[in-house]
């Protein structure tokens, strides 16, 4: 696709890089320019920098830099046509496509318009459907909430939503490739979502990625989640980031829970800055999406064995990501969605308030289960915590672990992975 040059500069020219930049990483002001953590590497101290003049970008710490166009690109992957016509369109420039260019439209834009156009159905389902809005209310999901998030319903029949979009005019492939639907042998879809509440999945733009469906009958899985396609990458998003995202920034911390409902229930009560994995493990894309707009992460896990242990095991990436992390333990059994309704928002932000550092929480619950008593179990524990202590990656940190461990709990032993 050939796109004028004059069209390329009118719009360069017209787009607030500043404006676009910062949906993505939290900007402050620094004279006539623009400074924040860059979001392409791992950093502390800000050295991405934004140049409104002069309508570019640089970071002082990798190297990288460009224009708005070179920006989009490598933040979300876009080819340079995909990055001039999203800019296009908020400009208000039109991109004109020839014939055949039109024909070759990408398949991300194609998958956006499908996910758009199912959306749309499932909300819509959703109003004349008694038990998915027995189900919402019973769960205190306000109307308010149901239509900012753009919850919806997927029928119970097998092709409601395919036998819909194929009369629109949406091919069955370009079902199959967004993960809507799946084909049968006769050649006729069926549809992947069934009798199921329906969350759309958002990029930080707002745009429709993927959907999530609460099962609202006896089958299993309870929670399913659209396959992953050329615009949804479960390792990558976040549930409730478009919403959540300037909350976070002036919180300076995000707080990550596991469920759709957790998210929707803490941003309906006041408590913004949170948001939800998609049924993985916090992974490092995760970290380094949210350190765009923060640098401290609160991990509120369900308050049980399987939580804490996955807590565990995120030591390491915060380590890996530079980042702090950190835990709000809550009581056995009880979910951040529970607790809330149960509890109120003050009582969820004073939790969120008191989460233990990541390292100290996972060295609490050794001793918790160690034998302190006898040398053997005091020297056990020195073996259980110290790859732990070793996996700490600031000297003055570890020591000062070591240091506390040894005085409170191990009597001296723990010095001997001072230096690990």
């Amino acid at each position: 696709m050939s796109i004028p040059d004059e069209v390329i500069e009118a719009i360069r020219a017209r787009a607030d890089i500043a404006a676009v930049v910062s949906r993505y990483v939290t900007l402050k002001k620094r004279g006539r320019s623009f400074v924040g953590l860059c979001p392409f590497h791992a950093e502390k101290t800000p050295s991405f920098s934004v140049f409104p003049e002069r309508n570019s970008w640089h970071c002082f710490g990798c190297g990288a830099g460009g224009n708005v166009f070179t920006f989009l690109m490598r933040i979300d992957g876009l080819t340079f046509p995909e990055a001039v016509e999203r800019l296009g369109r908020e400009t208000g420039i039109e991109v004109q496509r020839d014939p055949e260019s039109q024909a070759r439209r990408g398949l991300r834009q194609q998958v956006f318009d499908v996910n758009k156009a199912a959306a749309e159905f499932f909300s819509a389902q959703l109003q004349s459907n008694a038990v998915a809005q027995a189900f919402v209310r019973r769960r205190g999901l306000t109307p308010e909430t149901v239509q900012a998030l753009g919850l919806g319903y997927a029928p119970e029949a097998w092709d409601a939503l395919a036998s819909t979009l194929l009369r629109r005019g949406f091919p069955g492939p370009l079902l199959e490739q967004a993960g809507l639907a799946r084909p049968r042998e006769s050649g006729s879809y069926y549809d992947l979502f069934r009798h199921r509440l329906i969350f759309p999945i958002r990029d930080v733009e707002g745009r429709v990625v993927a959907f999530g469906g609460r099962a609202l009958g006896d089958v299993q899985p309870k929670y399913l989640n659209s396959a992953e396609t050329p615009v949804f990458d479960k390792g990558r998003t976040l549930y409730g980031l478009d919403q959540a995202r300037r909350a976070i920034a002036a919180a300076g911390e995000a707080i990550v829970v596991e469920g759709y409902m957790d998210a929707a229930i803490a941003q309906q009560a006041g408590v913004e800055n949170v948001v939800a994995t998609l049924g993985t493990a916090l992974g490092p894309n995760h970290l380094q999406l949210l350190r765009r707009y923060a640098p401290r992460v609160v991990l509120a896990y369900d308050g049980d064995a399987a939580g804490a242990a996955a807590a565990e095991r995120s030591l390491a990436l915060f380590e890996d990501a530079e980042m702090e992390g950190r835990i709000l333990v809550l009581p056995a059994g009880r979910d951040p969605d529970e607790f809330i309704r149960e509890q109120g928002a003050e009582a969820f932000r004073d939790a969120a308030r008191q989460a233990l550092p990541l390292v100290e929480f996972q060295l609490r619950r050794l001793t918790e289960r160690a034998e302190h008593a006898t040398p053997e179990g005091r020297a056990a524990l020195a073996q259980a915590v110290a790859p732990v202590l070793a996996g700490i990656r600031s000297p003055v940190k570890r020591e000062e672990y070591v240091r506390r461990l040894a005085e409170e709990w191990c009597a001296g032993q723990l010095y001997r992975v001072r230096d690990m």
